[in-house]
Protein backbone atom coordinates (compact mmCIF):
# COMPACT_ATOMS: atom_id res chain seq x y z
CA UNK A 1 0.00 0.00 0.00
CA UNK A 2 2.75 2.47 1.24
CA UNK A 3 4.52 1.73 -2.68
CA UNK A 4 1.26 2.69 -3.99
CA UNK A 5 1.16 5.49 -2.29
CA UNK A 6 4.24 6.53 -3.00
CA UNK A 7 4.31 6.01 -6.81
CA UNK A 8 1.13 7.97 -7.37
CA UNK A 9 2.43 11.18 -5.61
CA UNK A 10 5.63 10.55 -7.61
CA UNK A 11 3.25 10.96 -10.82
CA UNK A 12 0.84 13.29 -9.41
CA UNK A 13 4.38 15.05 -8.49
CA UNK A 14 5.46 14.87 -12.33
CA UNK A 15 2.22 15.72 -13.59
CA UNK A 16 2.61 19.10 -11.60
CA UNK A 17 6.16 19.88 -12.83
CA UNK A 18 5.34 19.74 -16.27
CA UNK A 19 2.50 21.58 -16.78
CA UNK A 20 5.01 24.75 -14.31
CA UNK A 21 8.12 26.27 -15.52
CA UNK A 22 10.06 29.07 -14.48
CA UNK A 23 11.24 31.99 -16.70
CA UNK A 24 13.78 34.61 -16.01
CA UNK A 25 13.19 38.53 -16.63
CA UNK A 26 16.18 40.70 -17.26
CA UNK A 27 16.36 44.50 -17.81
CA UNK A 28 19.42 44.98 -19.57
CA UNK A 29 19.16 48.86 -19.09
CA UNK A 30 20.50 50.77 -16.82
CA UNK A 31 17.03 52.52 -15.89
CA UNK A 32 13.94 51.71 -14.43
CA UNK A 33 10.83 50.51 -16.05
CA UNK A 34 7.32 50.91 -14.89
CA UNK A 35 4.25 48.43 -16.61
CA UNK A 36 6.70 47.17 -18.90
CA UNK A 37 4.49 45.95 -21.98
CA UNK A 38 5.78 41.91 -22.26
CA UNK A 39 5.07 39.21 -24.66
CA UNK A 40 5.88 35.74 -24.77
CA UNK A 41 4.76 33.59 -28.10
CA UNK A 42 2.64 30.73 -27.71
CA UNK A 43 5.17 28.59 -29.69
CA UNK A 44 8.14 29.27 -27.50
CA UNK A 45 5.85 28.42 -24.82
CA UNK A 46 4.94 24.87 -26.72
CA UNK A 47 8.46 24.46 -27.36
CA UNK A 48 9.46 25.14 -23.58
CA UNK A 49 6.78 22.77 -22.54
CA UNK A 50 7.32 19.85 -24.94
CA UNK A 51 3.65 20.12 -26.34
CA UNK A 52 0.50 21.83 -27.65
CA UNK A 53 -0.74 24.47 -24.81
CA UNK A 54 -3.30 26.32 -26.87
CA UNK A 55 -6.04 24.40 -24.71
CA UNK A 56 -4.05 25.47 -21.43
CA UNK A 57 -4.24 29.23 -19.90
CA UNK A 58 -0.67 29.87 -18.33
CA UNK A 59 -1.15 31.94 -15.37
CA UNK A 60 2.31 33.69 -14.22
CA UNK A 61 3.01 33.66 -10.49
CA UNK A 62 5.63 35.59 -8.52
CA UNK A 63 7.65 32.88 -6.79
CA UNK A 64 5.96 33.55 -3.41
CA UNK A 65 2.72 32.11 -5.21
CA UNK A 66 1.04 35.92 -6.56
CA UNK A 67 -0.85 36.25 -9.56
CA UNK A 68 0.30 38.32 -11.98
CA UNK A 69 -2.38 39.89 -14.16
CA UNK A 70 -1.67 38.65 -17.55
CA UNK A 71 -3.67 37.95 -20.88
CA UNK A 72 -3.87 36.12 -23.98
CA UNK A 73 -4.62 37.00 -27.32
CA UNK A 74 -5.66 35.16 -30.81
CA UNK A 75 -3.93 37.49 -33.47
CA UNK A 76 -4.85 35.21 -36.28
CA UNK A 77 -8.62 34.21 -36.07
CA UNK A 78 -7.91 30.35 -35.73
CA UNK A 79 -9.61 29.97 -31.73
CA UNK A 80 -5.96 29.43 -30.33
CA UNK A 81 -4.09 32.11 -28.60
CA UNK A 82 -0.51 33.08 -30.08
CA UNK A 83 0.51 35.06 -27.57
CA UNK A 84 0.46 35.68 -23.42
CA UNK A 85 0.57 39.53 -22.07
CA UNK A 86 1.43 41.32 -19.10
CA UNK A 87 2.97 43.77 -17.55
CA UNK A 88 5.85 43.92 -15.08
CA UNK A 89 8.21 46.93 -13.35
CA UNK A 90 11.90 46.80 -12.97
CA UNK A 91 14.01 48.39 -11.53
CA UNK A 92 18.19 49.33 -13.09
CA UNK A 93 19.46 46.12 -14.07
CA UNK A 94 16.81 44.10 -12.15
CA UNK A 95 16.43 40.41 -12.25
CA UNK A 96 12.90 38.60 -11.88
CA UNK A 97 11.90 35.17 -11.53
CA UNK A 98 8.28 34.01 -12.40
CA UNK A 99 6.35 30.99 -12.65
CA UNK A 100 4.28 29.98 -15.91
CA UNK A 101 1.76 27.24 -14.65
CA UNK A 102 -0.81 25.69 -17.02
CA UNK A 103 -4.17 25.97 -15.67
CA UNK A 104 -7.77 25.45 -17.01
CA UNK A 105 -9.18 28.11 -18.90
CA UNK A 106 -12.13 27.71 -16.90
CA UNK A 107 -9.94 28.73 -13.82
CA UNK A 108 -8.71 31.95 -15.18
CA UNK A 109 -8.70 34.85 -12.60
CA UNK A 110 -10.59 37.98 -13.42
CA UNK A 111 -8.17 41.12 -14.22
CA UNK A 112 -9.15 44.40 -13.66
CA UNK A 113 -9.70 46.40 -17.15
CA UNK A 114 -6.69 48.39 -17.76
CA UNK A 115 -7.34 48.82 -21.48
CA UNK A 116 -10.73 49.25 -23.45
CA UNK A 117 -12.23 49.38 -26.83
CA UNK A 118 -15.13 50.81 -27.97
CA UNK A 119 -16.96 50.64 -30.90
CA UNK A 120 -20.77 51.13 -31.09
CA UNK A 121 -23.50 51.92 -33.76
CA UNK A 122 -26.09 54.32 -32.59
CA UNK A 123 -29.51 52.55 -32.34
CA UNK A 124 -31.18 55.44 -30.58
CA UNK A 125 -28.74 58.90 -30.06
CA UNK A 126 -27.94 59.28 -26.24
CA UNK A 127 -30.04 56.24 -25.05
CA UNK A 128 -29.14 52.82 -26.94
CA UNK A 129 -26.04 51.94 -28.52
CA UNK A 130 -25.23 48.50 -29.85
CA UNK A 131 -20.89 46.99 -29.81
CA UNK A 132 -19.96 46.01 -33.24
CA UNK A 133 -17.29 43.63 -33.78
CA UNK A 134 -17.13 44.69 -37.48
CA UNK A 135 -18.00 47.62 -39.76
CA UNK A 136 -18.45 49.45 -43.17
CA UNK A 137 -16.31 52.62 -42.86
CA UNK A 138 -18.74 55.86 -44.24
CA UNK A 139 -17.80 57.44 -47.32
CA UNK A 140 -18.63 60.57 -46.12
CA UNK A 141 -16.92 63.55 -44.75
CA UNK A 142 -19.69 65.07 -42.75
CA UNK A 143 -19.61 65.03 -38.53
CA UNK A 144 -23.15 65.19 -38.73
CA UNK A 145 -23.40 61.94 -40.63
CA UNK A 146 -20.23 60.28 -38.87
CA UNK A 147 -21.84 61.39 -35.22
CA UNK A 148 -25.76 59.65 -36.26
CA UNK A 149 -23.90 56.41 -36.98
CA UNK A 150 -21.94 55.88 -34.15
CA UNK A 151 -21.32 56.71 -31.09
CA UNK A 152 -17.84 59.18 -30.68
CA UNK A 153 -17.96 58.94 -34.29
CA UNK A 154 -16.01 55.82 -34.88
CA UNK A 155 -13.91 53.45 -32.57
CA UNK A 156 -12.27 54.61 -29.72
CA UNK A 157 -9.35 52.81 -27.61
CA UNK A 158 -7.84 53.53 -23.98
CA UNK A 159 -5.32 52.62 -21.59
CA UNK A 160 -5.83 53.70 -18.14
CA UNK A 161 -3.95 57.05 -18.70
CA UNK A 162 -5.19 58.05 -22.34
CA UNK A 163 -7.93 57.89 -25.27
CA UNK A 164 -7.96 58.12 -29.17
CA UNK A 165 -10.80 57.84 -31.44
CA UNK A 166 -10.74 57.55 -34.79
CA UNK A 167 -13.23 59.16 -37.62
CA UNK A 168 -15.03 56.34 -39.43
CA UNK A 169 -15.39 57.94 -42.35
CA UNK A 170 -13.35 59.35 -45.23
CA UNK A 171 -11.42 61.94 -43.01
CA UNK A 172 -9.89 59.09 -41.13
CA UNK A 173 -8.25 61.33 -38.39
CA UNK A 174 -7.23 60.44 -35.00
CA UNK A 175 -8.29 62.57 -31.92
CA UNK A 176 -7.14 62.24 -28.46
CA UNK A 177 -9.09 61.80 -25.26
CA UNK A 178 -7.23 63.51 -22.10
CA UNK A 179 -7.62 61.41 -19.00
CA UNK A 180 -7.64 62.66 -15.55
CA UNK A 181 -8.79 59.12 -14.30
CA UNK A 182 -7.12 55.78 -14.26
CA UNK A 183 -10.66 54.50 -14.95
CA UNK A 184 -12.08 53.23 -18.05
CA UNK A 185 -14.27 55.72 -19.75
CA UNK A 186 -15.36 55.52 -23.19
CA UNK A 187 -18.09 52.79 -22.23
CA UNK A 188 -20.21 56.31 -21.68
CA UNK A 189 -18.26 58.84 -23.58
CA UNK A 190 -20.42 60.49 -26.18
CA UNK A 191 -24.01 59.75 -25.22
CA UNK A 192 -25.01 63.53 -24.48
CA UNK A 193 -22.30 65.22 -22.74
CA UNK A 194 -20.11 67.89 -24.25
CA UNK A 195 -16.68 66.22 -24.25
CA UNK A 196 -14.94 69.79 -25.53
CA UNK A 197 -15.33 70.92 -22.50
CA UNK A 198 -13.90 69.51 -19.01
CA UNK A 199 -15.87 66.59 -18.00
CA UNK A 200 -15.07 64.36 -14.25
CA UNK A 201 -12.82 61.62 -16.18
CA UNK A 202 -11.19 64.62 -19.16
CA UNK A 203 -12.20 65.79 -22.39
CA UNK A 204 -11.43 66.41 -25.56
CA UNK A 205 -8.12 67.48 -26.57
CA UNK A 206 -7.37 67.84 -29.96
CA UNK A 207 -8.25 69.98 -33.03
CA UNK A 208 -7.71 67.72 -35.90
CA UNK A 209 -9.50 69.67 -38.91
CA UNK A 210 -8.05 68.31 -42.23
CA UNK A 211 -4.89 67.15 -40.55
CA UNK A 212 -3.24 63.89 -39.27
CA UNK A 213 -3.98 64.75 -35.79
CA UNK A 214 -2.11 62.14 -33.55
CA UNK A 215 -0.20 59.92 -35.58
CA UNK A 216 -3.38 59.31 -38.45
CA UNK A 217 -1.55 58.00 -41.80
CA UNK A 218 -1.36 58.22 -45.42
CA UNK A 219 1.05 57.74 -48.16
CA UNK A 220 3.60 59.99 -50.00
CA UNK A 221 3.77 59.94 -53.84
CA UNK A 222 5.83 62.54 -56.32
CA UNK A 223 5.71 64.85 -53.32
CA UNK A 224 1.93 64.43 -53.00
CA UNK A 225 0.40 64.03 -50.01
CA UNK A 226 -2.67 60.86 -50.13
CA UNK A 227 -5.43 60.69 -47.14
CA UNK A 228 -6.25 57.68 -46.72
CA UNK A 229 -10.01 58.02 -47.34
CA UNK A 230 -12.01 56.34 -50.08
CA UNK A 231 -10.86 53.01 -51.17
CA UNK A 232 -13.17 50.12 -52.51
CA UNK A 233 -14.16 48.88 -49.07
CA UNK A 234 -12.49 49.70 -45.33
CA UNK A 235 -13.36 47.92 -42.30
CA UNK A 236 -13.14 47.44 -38.69
CA UNK A 237 -12.36 44.27 -36.91
CA UNK A 238 -11.59 43.05 -32.98
CA UNK A 239 -9.00 41.44 -32.35
CA UNK A 240 -8.34 41.74 -28.35
CA UNK A 241 -10.42 43.63 -25.70
CA UNK A 242 -8.54 43.20 -23.17
CA UNK A 243 -8.05 43.50 -19.60
CA UNK A 244 -4.67 44.49 -20.32
CA UNK A 245 -3.90 45.34 -24.04
CA UNK A 246 -6.41 46.10 -26.70
CA UNK A 247 -5.85 45.52 -30.06
CA UNK A 248 -8.20 46.20 -33.15
CA UNK A 249 -7.70 46.35 -37.27
CA UNK A 250 -8.41 48.98 -39.87
CA UNK A 251 -8.03 47.05 -43.48
CA UNK A 252 -8.45 48.88 -46.83
CA UNK A 253 -8.85 47.07 -50.44
CA UNK A 254 -8.13 48.96 -53.76
CA UNK A 255 -7.12 52.16 -52.48
CA UNK A 256 -6.02 54.38 -55.47
CA UNK A 257 -2.65 56.41 -54.84
CA UNK A 258 -1.66 57.99 -58.15
CA UNK A 259 -1.50 55.35 -60.80
CA UNK A 260 -0.95 52.29 -57.72
CA UNK A 261 -3.55 50.57 -56.16
CA UNK A 262 -2.96 48.99 -52.35
CA UNK A 263 -4.39 46.87 -49.89
CA UNK A 264 -3.85 48.08 -46.37
CA UNK A 265 -3.54 46.87 -42.87
CA UNK A 266 -3.48 49.25 -39.70
CA UNK A 267 -3.29 47.31 -36.83
CA UNK A 268 -3.59 49.30 -33.56
CA UNK A 269 -2.93 48.19 -29.98
CA UNK A 270 -2.69 49.87 -26.24
CA UNK A 271 -2.31 48.89 -22.99
CA UNK A 272 -2.26 49.32 -19.04
CA UNK A 273 0.38 52.45 -18.80
CA UNK A 274 0.76 53.80 -22.20
CA UNK A 275 0.57 57.40 -22.68
CA UNK A 276 -0.55 56.22 -26.40
CA UNK A 277 -0.75 53.55 -29.04
CA UNK A 278 1.26 51.27 -31.00
CA UNK A 279 0.66 51.00 -34.94
CA UNK A 280 1.57 48.45 -37.11
CA UNK A 281 0.87 49.22 -40.96
CA UNK A 282 1.49 46.23 -43.49
CA UNK A 283 1.30 47.76 -47.34
CA UNK A 284 -0.20 45.18 -49.46
CA UNK A 285 -0.71 45.44 -53.32
CA UNK A 286 2.95 46.51 -54.94
CA UNK A 287 6.12 45.03 -55.94
CA UNK A 288 7.66 47.82 -54.88
CA UNK A 289 8.80 50.21 -51.80
CA UNK A 290 6.63 52.84 -50.89
CA UNK A 291 6.81 56.14 -48.48
CA UNK A 292 4.06 55.90 -45.79
CA UNK A 293 3.46 59.09 -43.96
CA UNK A 294 2.62 59.24 -39.92
CA UNK A 295 1.72 63.08 -38.52
CA UNK A 296 0.91 65.18 -35.60
CA UNK A 297 -1.50 68.43 -35.78
CA UNK A 298 0.32 71.70 -35.48
CA UNK A 299 -2.65 73.98 -35.82
CA UNK A 300 -1.47 75.37 -32.77
CA UNK A 301 2.74 74.64 -32.52
CA UNK A 302 4.95 76.30 -34.68
CA UNK A 303 7.82 73.79 -33.80
CA UNK A 304 8.77 70.34 -34.52
CA UNK A 305 11.50 68.61 -31.88
CA UNK A 306 13.63 65.08 -33.74
CA UNK A 307 15.46 63.45 -31.39
CA UNK A 308 18.01 60.98 -33.07
CA UNK A 309 20.32 60.19 -29.93
CA UNK A 310 19.12 56.55 -29.78
CA UNK A 311 20.53 55.16 -32.66
CA UNK A 312 17.31 52.40 -33.47
CA UNK A 313 14.95 55.25 -32.91
CA UNK A 314 13.72 58.44 -34.35
CA UNK A 315 11.57 60.75 -31.55
CA UNK A 316 9.51 63.63 -33.46
CA UNK A 317 7.50 65.78 -31.05
CA UNK A 318 5.77 69.21 -30.82
CA UNK A 319 4.98 70.74 -26.75
CA UNK A 320 2.71 73.65 -26.59
CA UNK A 321 0.04 75.09 -25.69
CA UNK A 322 -2.34 72.51 -28.17
CA UNK A 323 -5.13 71.10 -26.04
CA UNK A 324 -8.47 72.36 -26.15
CA UNK A 325 -8.19 73.73 -22.70
CA UNK A 326 -5.28 76.04 -23.32
CA UNK A 327 -3.43 73.77 -21.32
CA UNK A 328 0.44 72.65 -22.14
CA UNK A 329 0.24 69.14 -25.12
CA UNK A 330 3.10 67.10 -25.82
CA UNK A 331 2.35 64.94 -28.97
CA UNK A 332 4.90 62.32 -30.57
CA UNK A 333 6.09 60.04 -32.81
CA UNK A 334 8.85 57.07 -31.76
CA UNK A 335 9.91 55.69 -35.33
CA UNK A 336 12.28 52.67 -35.88
CA UNK A 337 15.55 53.95 -37.73
CA UNK A 338 15.72 51.63 -40.20
CA UNK A 339 12.46 53.13 -42.15
CA UNK A 340 12.68 56.66 -41.35
CA UNK A 341 13.39 59.29 -44.34
CA UNK A 342 12.67 62.43 -42.74
CA UNK A 343 10.45 64.91 -41.60
CA UNK A 344 8.51 67.59 -43.60
CA UNK A 345 5.12 69.57 -42.92
CA UNK A 346 1.62 69.50 -45.31
CA UNK A 347 0.61 72.70 -46.84
CA UNK A 348 -1.92 75.11 -44.91
CA UNK A 349 -4.48 74.86 -47.00
CA UNK A 350 -6.23 73.09 -49.67
CA UNK A 351 -8.23 70.00 -50.50
CA UNK A 352 -5.90 67.46 -48.83
CA UNK A 353 -4.02 66.80 -45.53
CA UNK A 354 -3.21 70.06 -44.47
CA UNK A 355 -1.81 71.29 -41.21
CA UNK A 356 0.12 68.60 -40.43
CA UNK A 357 3.96 67.98 -39.69
CA UNK A 358 4.52 64.29 -40.76
CA UNK A 359 7.72 61.85 -41.04
CA UNK A 360 7.97 59.65 -44.38
CA UNK A 361 8.74 55.98 -43.72
CA UNK A 362 10.34 54.01 -46.21
CA UNK A 363 7.77 50.39 -46.51
CA UNK A 364 8.73 46.86 -48.14
CA UNK A 365 5.81 45.11 -49.94
CA UNK A 366 4.20 42.78 -47.21
CA UNK A 367 6.52 43.66 -44.20
CA UNK A 368 4.84 45.65 -41.50
CA UNK A 369 6.34 48.46 -39.73
CA UNK A 370 5.73 49.28 -36.26
CA UNK A 371 6.11 52.38 -34.05
CA UNK A 372 4.27 54.59 -31.92
CA UNK A 373 2.15 57.79 -30.89
CA UNK A 374 2.08 59.23 -27.82
CA UNK A 375 0.08 62.22 -26.14
CA UNK A 376 1.33 64.11 -22.75
CA UNK A 377 -1.30 66.51 -21.32
CA UNK A 378 -0.20 68.49 -18.33
CA UNK A 379 -3.66 68.00 -16.58
CA UNK A 380 -2.94 64.39 -17.02
CA UNK A 381 0.80 64.71 -15.72
CA UNK A 382 2.03 67.70 -14.76
CA UNK A 383 5.32 66.54 -15.81
CA UNK A 384 4.07 67.00 -19.63
CA UNK A 385 3.61 70.88 -18.91
CA UNK A 386 7.73 71.09 -19.42
CA UNK A 387 9.03 70.65 -22.88
CA UNK A 388 12.29 69.49 -21.63
CA UNK A 389 10.84 66.21 -19.40
CA UNK A 390 8.44 65.52 -22.24
CA UNK A 391 11.27 65.01 -24.88
CA UNK A 392 13.01 63.18 -22.03
CA UNK A 393 10.05 60.92 -21.72
CA UNK A 394 10.12 60.33 -25.10
CA UNK A 395 14.13 59.30 -25.01
CA UNK A 396 13.53 57.24 -22.17
CA UNK A 397 10.66 54.97 -24.12
CA UNK A 398 13.04 55.12 -27.03
CA UNK A 399 15.88 53.77 -25.22
CA UNK A 400 13.40 51.05 -23.64
CA UNK A 401 12.43 50.12 -27.11
CA UNK A 402 16.04 49.72 -27.90
CA UNK A 403 16.67 47.35 -25.05
CA UNK A 404 13.84 45.09 -24.72
CA UNK A 405 13.34 43.08 -21.20
CA UNK A 406 15.02 39.47 -21.80
CA UNK A 407 13.12 36.49 -21.33
CA UNK A 408 14.23 33.35 -20.91
CA UNK A 409 12.96 29.93 -19.67
CA UNK A 410 15.47 28.81 -17.00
Amino acid sequence: MKSSLGFILVIVMFSSCINKKNYILSNPGSFSRTDEPLIIKRASLDSTFGKDISSYYPEILTLQGDTIPSQVDDLDGDKKWDELFFLADFGPFEKKEIIIKLIDPASKPAFAARSNLRFARVIEKGKKYEVVEKAERLRSTATELSQAAFQMEGPAWESDRVAFRNYYDARNGIDIYGKITRKMILDSVGMGENYHSLQWWGMDILHVGNSLGAGAIGILEKDSLFRLDLPESANFEAVSRGPLRIIFRLTYKNWKVAERKYDLIHEISTWGGFYGYQSKVKLLGSNENSTLVSGIVNVLSDTLYVNNSISAYISMYTHAKQAENGAFLGMGLILPNTNYIGTSSAPETGPGITQTYYASLNVHPNIPVTYRFYAGWENANKEFGNLYKFGKFLEVESEKMSRPIVVKAK
